[in-house]
């Protein structure tokens, strides 16, 4: 008679022998045992057990993004308070003559370029002697589009052969520069693609102005060039990769050259797509780096390895507000985990006295899981795991050694459910290659990172977050901290020098291939070509980083390294 407790030490000791030498190896290494692992792969997904993070922002419509500079929209009778200029009468007829574009942006361009002439009486870019000097601005900017990682082709501009052109011909020149400067001014802040469209990944959102505030704040700019170029991102970063793609632009004509030129402008366009303002105080995960840094005014406080998402389970590109640290977390099996992967393993359980299945809490004690339905708990054995709903039970696994999210665990709220935390898996941190997670953000010493983000917040000394580290508990921050969950494969240092990152889920194609209305590939990138916490990756700061956290006791669960987050 085989007792329970025998039952149990075969089954680790089966599926301990079955994942040796699995345990840690780069997920493509693992062929022969790729289904077993494939199986029992249940790394951590959404942190929750109702679901998606209850304090996740709703999604809602962004309010009108104003251009600056824009005056206030003229009222529809304006016209009444003049004579309106015949180059003006000439746009509105052209415009109402012309068929509504397919694309939306072009649309949204459109409608509001008839807007802007309807309630206005002079003409912007030309006059009875030709082209405006806000015209010729425009104009030169717009053909310098390429250098800023735009495609000049992309703009259809008007040709005027000066005062030997008609009404007509002004007035043909008028819309079509007017639609060429909005359409610039879209592309510039990003809105030639929509992200998630090109991968669903990338969870951003450009900010792209109103079309018609637009108008009405070029119409009063002194210099029309150095507005459209203003457009463009700010930040230190991009303006960098610009710096280097003219130079690019410059060098000989080769393979190699076009290479490293849709990689920069694909990197380019992806910064489009950042806010505007990433917090004077913040993190900064990049993904193909496989790196966390925390900023302070420009300067890098701290940088640490983390492990990110494997390919399958990727980690996504979002911005969210960090508002907790929790010591000593507990972890709840998500709803998707539960259905996909936890539950084809209860399916095969229940055996008898003579039976070679698992008993249901052998399986889950290997996960250190306890499980409970409507807040109470049941004993797994009892149960006919074939022909239940398990969405209808709740799985946990409580603080402890065990414990997938190890000591401390970061919660930013979002639609992901994806988070920064601590694991008892150190090795992982030891290769070049540490995408190894279901889509969080493990941490390589997350007690020092909780001290930076507090001693910040509210002034605690390493002492004080000791004391949490010891005792568990849920801390609310005072000022929420953004965090930034960027894949920038391409950054470029103060001095110009270009480093380059392994795109480990292959979105510079992507992107490439849809900024370009064509199948673009790359070679595959063997790793970073700049160590990790290099001059270069610290953005002009001296980065502070501690040792690694000693090695955590071997866990009892033959499944540890792939069941954690």
């Amino acid at each position: 008679m085989i007792t329970t407790n025998v039952k149990q030490a075969l089954l680790a000791l089966g599926l301990a022998v079955a994942l040796c030498g699995s345990l840690g190896q780069p997920a493509h290494s693992q062929n022969a045992k790729g289904k077993l692992v494939r199986a029992l792969d249940l790394d951590a997904g959404p942190s929750s057990e109702e679901g998606p993070d209850p304090l996740t922002p709703q999604q809602v419509d962004a309010p009108v993004l104003l251009a600056p500079g824009a005056p206030a929209a003229a009222a529809p009778d304006a016209e009444a308070m003049g004579e309106v200029d015949p180059i003006v009468t000439g746009a509105r007829q052209r415009l109402a003559a012309m068929p509504s574009p397919r694309a939306p942006g072009d649309r949204e361009d459109q409608a509001a370029v008839a807007a802007f002439y309807a309630a206005g009486r002079s003409p912007v870019w030309a006059g009875q002697d030709g082209f405006t000097a806000r015209a010729r601005h425009a104009l030169a900017e717009i053909k310098r589009a390429d250098t800023w990682g735009l495609r000049a082709s992309a703009f259809e501009l008007p040709v005027l052969a000066e005062a030997a052109d008609g009404a007509e011909a002004l007035a043909d020149a008028e819309v079509k520069l007017s639609l060429a400067v909005l359409r610039y001014a879209r592309h510039a802040r990003g809105g030639r693609l929509e992200p998630s469209a090109v991968s669903r990944k990338f969870d951003q959102k450009p900010r792209v102005y109103d079309p018609h505030s637009v108008l009405r704040a070029i119409a009063v700019s002194d210099d029309a060039g150095s507005y459209l170029r203003g457009l463009h991102p700010k930040h230190e970063p991009f303006s960098r990769l610009q710096q280097a793609l003219m130079s690019a632009l410059a060098a000989p004509a080769d393979s190699g050259s076009a290479h490293t030129i849709r990689r920069i402008v694909a990197n380019m366009e992806r910064w489009r797509w950042m806010p505007d303002e990433l917090g004077d105080f913040h993190v900064w995960n990049s993904v193909p780096e496989q790196m966390t840094r925390v900023v302070d005014k420009g300067r890098v406080v701290l940088s640490e390895r983390i492990v990110v998402g494997r390919s399958n389970t990727p980690t996504p590109v979002f911005s969210a507000d960090m508002q907790f640290i929790i010591f000593h977390p507990s972890w709840g099996v998500p709803p998707g985990m539960k259905a996909s992967e936890l539950w084809p393993q209860l399916r095969n359980t229940g055996g008898g006295w003579f039976s070679s299945k698992p008993l249901a809490s052998a399986v889950l004690a290997s996960h250190g899981l306890h499980v409970s339905r409507a807040g109470r708990p049941v004993d797994p054995d009892s149960i006919d795991w074939a022909n239940v709903d398990i969405r209808g039970f709740d799985f946990v696994q409580p603080p402890g050694p065990r414990n997938v999210l190890g000591i401390v665990k970061f919660r930013f709220p979002n639609r992901h459910d994806v988070y920064m935390h601590d694991t008892p898996e150190r090795h992982l941190f030891g290769g070049a290659v540490r995408a190894f997670s279901h889509g969080c953000m493990r941490v390589q010493n997350p007690v020092h990172l909780a001290e930076v983000l507090l001693a910040k917040d509210k002034g605690w000394s390493a002492g004080e977050v000791q004391g949490y580290v010891r005792r568990g508990g849920e801390i609310r921050l005072t000022r929420p901290i953004p965090v930034h969950t960027t894949y920038f494969t391409v950054v470029v240092d103060d001095d110009g020098k270009v480093a380059t990152f392994a795109d480990v889920y292959g979105l510079d194609a992507r992107v490439a291939s849809a900024l370009e209305g064509q199948s673009v590939r790359f070679l595959p990138s063997a790793g970073p070509s700049a160590e990790p916490g290099s001059r270069m990756a610290k953005a002009g700061g001296r980065a502070k980083s501690r040792p690694s956290q000693k090695s955590e006791p071997p866990s009892f669960n033959p499944l540890a390294a792939l069941f954690g987050n």
